[in-house]
């Protein structure tokens, strides 16, 4: 099983001769795996806190039965939340930081660094909106399931808006071009799922950028 817990929120503001993305926070996405396993996918944003919370319990799912947190990236609106999970569970994360309590810490020890992931799940380096970027594929009953975290997005897609500044624009649409060759289904940071027709409108306009 594998659901987004809440759709992920972001505001664009154009104004002054420029155009700017406030993301609010990143959607969660739960995955129960088919060895059982209990993932969630970028916590979010701490004032989405409780709505997280809620939509957890709503599943009939306690932040102590989740066994392991993965952050698709350290931008704070995906891993705010890791803190209520950090003494239960495993995050990980491509960065060298961990943001786990409110607080950061840099990873000494090298053990940290060698993950085990369930056989039905991979993670693939996404690399474009930030360096760190990476994202988590989940196969189920022969369809390949992509959370992207900020490596996919569909106003930036429509309006080819890529980021400037800290984002490489040349490896964004290479990691984008990556993951629609092989998802069927793509839980973006922000905005809906994308699947079905959307997928192929989307993935035809990938192609061509």
């Amino acid at each position: 099983m594998i659901k987004q817990l809440f759709q992920g929120d972001h505001q664009n503001v154009q104004g002054d001769g420029l155009y700017e993305i406030s993301p609010l926070s990143a959607g969660p996405v739960l995955i129960h795996e088919t060895g059982g396993k209990m993932i969630l996918v970028d916590p979010g944003a701490f004032s989405h806190k409780e709505r997280l919370l809620t939509e957890l319990a709503f599943l009939g799912v306690t932040p102590q039965e989740i066994d392991m947190v993965f952050n698709t990236h350290h931008h704070l609106d995906h891993i705010s939340n890791n803190f209520l999970f950090h003494s239960t569970a495993p995050i990980y994360t491509n960065s060298g930081i961990l943001w786990q309590n409110g607080k950061s810490s840099i990873y000494k020890d090298p053990e940290l660094h060698r993950m085990k992931f369930p056989p039905s799940i991979r993670m693939i380096k996404t690399p474009g909106h930030t360096e760190d970027s990476v994202s988590f594929v989940y196969e189920e009953d022969g369809k390949t399931y992509v959370c992207a975290g900020d490596a996919v997005r569909e106003d930036i897609i429509r309006d080819n808006s890529i980021p400037s500044g800290k984002s490489d624009s040349d490896k964004f649409v290479k990691s984008m071009k990556e993951i629609f060759d092989i998802a069927d289904v793509i839980f973006p940071g922000h905005g809906a799922v994308i699947e079905g027709d959307l997928l192929k409108e989307l993935r035809g306009i990938v192609e061509k950028m």
